[in-house]
């Protein structure tokens, strides 16, 4: 009787420490530049450690949303001297463009995982007037460059041709370019 007690009592000690070891804990973060100009591009970036049933992405007030949410998971298996480590993380990426001068919040996002609502930190970004005329300018300059040499190619033109292997890929299949 005493026996099966204690094999009733290993196989439920070592039960508990499996699920310990699954049972990591949730990391939810955002992160992004704090300072910005008027016009400028740049990245939100969303991370969490486990799989997600559901993100729901924070109003960006006071930017425009130029792309997003783009996501992407990265998976890593380590074995080391006989002993497994495994990373997950997946990745939600927003690319937005400042459109006033100020002090902006970005709220948290929220992410659904296991049953559990979680939510990120809030960030705060800073955009200031600075010389955010500069990129249209740029744009500009770029636009009358090409009118005027008629379309002719120059040095810093680049004209890439992409053959692939197959004309009907199957989603997730392999192409050769």
């Amino acid at each position: 009787m005493t026996r099966i007690l204690k094999i009733l009592f290993l196989i439920a000690f070592l039960g508990t420490g499996a699920l310990v070891l699954h049972a990591q804990d949730v990391e939810f973060t955002g992160a992004t530049k704090n300072n910005v100009q008027v016009g400028e591009q740049f990245r939100v970036v969303y991370t969490v450690n486990k799989q997600a049933d559901g993100f729901e992405g924070p109003k960006f007030e006071g930017f425009n949303v130029l792309s997003g949410p783009n996501q992407s998971t990265s998976q890593s298996y380590q074995f080391i001297n006989g002993k497994v480590s495994q990373s997950y993380q997946v990745t939600y990426t927003y690319y937005i463009q400042a459109l006033n001068e100020g002090t902006f919040t970005i709220n948290p996002a929220k992410l659904v995982t296991g049953g559990r609502t979680y939510e990120s930190n809030s960030l705060t970004v800073n955009v200031s007037q600075g010389t955010a005329s500069q990129a249209p300018a740029q744009s500009q300059q770029r636009n009358k460059s090409n009118q005027q040499s008629g379309g002719t190619p120059d040095k810093n033109d680049i004209f890439i041709k992409a053959i692939v292997d197959k004309s009907r890929p199957y989603q997730g299949e392999q192409i050769i370019i």
